[in-house]
Parts: structure tokens; sequence; C-alpha cells
């Protein structure tokens, strides 16, 4: 054989030797590549899905937050009734107190004072002896010519100053002189 057949044989025997050693790296890489691009492929489906998912749950808190704001305001206002009625209960409580302690005084013979005048020793005309308490009535002093009212029916005056509490649902004839 001359030379040259086995310079040829022995070319082709190194060629087929690399491509032997070349290939499983190729095909390696090619799989690689694959993987990569099917990672790629499936994280970016996973993104969009857990996207869907975060605006899904994004509109249900924005709801939700929506009904606990609606809701935090009608127990506000449940409260502040309560807190109007407490008070309301606090005024009666105290306007009761405070006509108890008025027929006590009255039973003691301590407020005689508001039964007389002092003018003219006249008893003070009182809820009991009108007809009808919103009714105006003649004063005791008067002739009847001038039809005078007593101002003690005018009521509480309106000064701008807020109400004596103690007053509040008292009979002005029973109010005690000032």
């Amino acid at each position: 054989m001359s030379t040259a057949v086995i310079v040829l044989i022995v070319v082709a025997a190194v060629i087929l030797l690399a491509l032997l050693a070349v290939l499983p790296r190729m095909r390696a890489r090619a799989e690689e590549r694959r993987r990569e691009r099917e990672l790629r492929e499936r994280r970016a489906e996973v993104a969009q899905g857990h996207r869907e998912t975060a605006a899904q749950l994004e509109t249900e808190a924005d709801v939700s937050a929506a009904e606990a704001r609606r809701r935090r305001a009608e127990a506000e206002h449940r409260a502040a009734q309560a807190q109007l009625e407490e008070r309301r209960a606090e005024m009666a409580q105290a306007t009761a107190r405070t006509h108890e302690e008025r027929a006590r005084l009255h039973d003691e013979g301590l407020a005689d004072h508001e039964l007389v005048d002092d003018a003219d020793d006249q008893p003070h005309p009182t809820a009991a002896d009108d007809v009808d308490a919103g009714q105006r009535r003649l004063d005791p002093r008067d002739t009847g010519e001038r039809g005078m009212t007593d101002p003690r029916d005018a009521g509480p005056q309106t000064t701008g100053a807020d109400p004596d509490p103690l007053d509040a649902g008292v009979p002005p004839a029973s109010r005690p002189r000032r």
C-alpha cells in the first residue's frame, strides 16, 4: 500500500474519531438549548398564571376593603347613635333626679318660696292650676283689661347660651328664680 493511502486512512480515522468525540457534545448542547427554551416557555406560562391570580386577588381585596370601610362606617354610625341615646338617657335621668329632688324639697317644706309670691304672699300658679299647661293665663295681679300673661309661662328664653340642663323638662312656673 502506498503511503498516500495510509495517510488518507489515518486522516479519515482521525476525522472519524474527532466526529465521534464532538458529536455527543453537540447533541448535549442541542439538548441543553432545547431544555432552556422549554424552561423559558414554562416560566412565562407560570408567571402569566401568577399575574392573573394576583390581579384576581387584588380585585377581591379591593372589594373586601370597600366592604370593610362600609361596615366600619355603619359601626361608627351605630356607635354615634348609641352615644346620642346614652346622652338622652342621661338627660332624662338628670331631669328625673331634679324632679325627685324638688319633690323632696316640697315634701320637707324647703321650697315654699317657690309657691308663695314675695310681693303679696299670693301662691304662685303651678302647672296643676292650669287647665292646659301650654295655654296662656292671666297674671293674678292683672285687672283683666290689658291681657298680660305670666312671664314665667314664656318658657326658656333663647340667649344664645346653652339652656341649663337642670331646667330641662321643668315647667316654667316651678323653676326657681335666679
